[in-house]
């Protein structure tokens, strides 16, 4: 009886200590994911959410331009200080494109283009009216100007664009398009002024332009300071993203230098 006795605590101490055991890993694991879960939701979302169009990257295949420092590459490279430029086009007379593609499928629904830098003094170099295409070839070479893929996404006529530097505009696309492309044709159609002009065009992206700002680097605009000139070490050579060139110069020492700047986005 003794025996019975002890055995049947034994069994019973067993079961608490096993239940014990059941209910601190109970614990840990809701521990775990109470520490875990808000991370693994966060990383989802990261994972699901769509891919902005800024952070996506595009090369340029082919494309009309008149020097390298301002070629067809300009217009897609991410940096709104940099151009893209035609000398002599004529509307409705010059060819005047750019063909690239990007790193992943897009669906054409709107995109933003940024008005280059010396459109205060020379507005009649803007876009005034622009087509865009989107195709998808078996391979580079098929994207050609003149492929039978190409389908119109977008077409503006008669725009008004702003006439102050990297200035942002933002459109929607024209036509319904549901179907991902790779490859994309931006084609220029006329400038502001009829006559022969340098077209230009800062940059464009798929995507809206808070969406490039805030996918894309900071930018940098200098508002006021010390020596703001374009000269080879004037103020702006602080921002311009290069550091193998340099603001400074011609100060006199115990005089203090000033610069006053804004950026893209909040930091």
């Amino acid at each position: 009886m003794k025996k019975m006795l002890y055995l049947c605590n034994k069994k019973k101490n067993l079961i608490i200590l096993l239940t014990l055991k059941h209910l601190r890993m109970k614990k840990l694991i809701f521990t775990l994911l109470r520490r875990t879960l808000p991370l693994f939701i966060t990383l989802m979302t990261a994972m699901l959410a769509p891919q902005y169009a800024a952070a996506y990257t595009y090369t340029v295949l082919d494309g009309t331009f008149t020097h390298e420092n301002e070629a067809t590459a300009m217009l897609v490279d991410g940096d709104i200080h940099t151009k893209w430029g035609l000398e002599n086009y004529i509307s409705g007379v010059t060819e005047c494109y750019v063909i690239f593609k990007s790193d992943r499928a897009i669906v054409p629904k709107n995109y933003c283009i940024f008005i280059a830098n010396d459109t205060q003094g020379r507005p009649e170099r803007n876009w005034q009216s622009w087509n865009i295409y989107a195709a998808n070839f078996n391979n580079d070479e098929e994207a050609v100007r003149n492929a039978s893929a190409w389908v119109l996404v977008d077409k503006k006529e008669n725009e008004v664009v702003p006439t102050e530097p990297f200035v942002p505009v933002d459109y929607n696309c024209s036509e319904d398009i549901s179907d991902a492309y790779i490859y994309f044709m931006v084609e220029v159609t006329a400038t502001v002024s009829a006559s022969a002009v340098y077209q230009q065009m800062s940059e464009f992206s798929w995507g809206t332009s808070n969406e490039f700002f805030n996918s894309g680097p900071i930018s940098y605009f200098v508002l006021d300071g010390s020596k703001n000139d374009t000269s080879n070490e004037g103020l702006p050579k602080l921002f311009d993203g290069s550091y193998t060139t340099k603001f400074g110069n011609g100060f006199t020492e115990g005089e203090p230098q000033f610069a006053v700047f804004k950026t893209t986005r909040p930091v």
